[in-house]
């Protein structure tokens, strides 16, 4: 099936929305996705690939195996409590600043106050969480990537 113009938008190059070059300049086979209202009146039609190929196809595999699967609960399970920790940590120094300046004017040595301190130590919790990441990935996440990549060689060997 041919496909239609490109969507251009003014850009000096064809713009094929999400799409890699190689998809773009017709080496692979595309269908057209569905048309909503705006899309058939701006005469638009965006396209997917038919059938996935060679490293499309292994990515898919790789992608729905329970190992990797897992590997993405892990790191989830991971990074959502560091990150909901980092925000709150983060913004606990304007809102205590705002809400408890008296306590957060308190001098802890010379003019040293509270309120710089506890900014100053948002660095140092960076730092702990980035080594906590670097230090759970090197144990689990990256023998875990080592241990797929090994099953598909493997079966790329068969």
């Amino acid at each position: 099936m041919p496909r239609e113009k490109p969507l251009n938008y003014g850009a000096a190059e064809p713009v094929y929305e999400g799409l890699s070059r190689e998809h773009a300049e017709g080496r692979e086979e595309w269908r057209p996705m569905g048309h909503s209202k705006i899309m058939a009146a701006a005469g638009e039609t965006h396209w997917e690939l038919k059938q996935p190929r060679g490293n499309d196809a292994r990515w898919a595999e790789i992608s729905e195996s329970e190992e990797f699967r897992g590997l993405m609960r892990a790191k989830a399970k991971f990074l959502i409590p560091a990150i909901i920790f980092s925000f709150a940590y983060y913004f606990a120094l304007p809102l205590s600043v705002g809400y408890f300046p008296n306590i957060m004017n308190k001098k802890i040595f010379g003019p040293i106050n509270l309120a710089y301190l506890f900014a100053l130590s948002q660095f140092f919790v960076a730092w702990a969480v980035a080594f906590l990441y670097a230090r759970v990935a090197g144990k689990k996440f990256d023998t875990t990537v080592e241990r797929i990549k090994e099953n598909v060689r493997g079966r790329d060997s068969e």
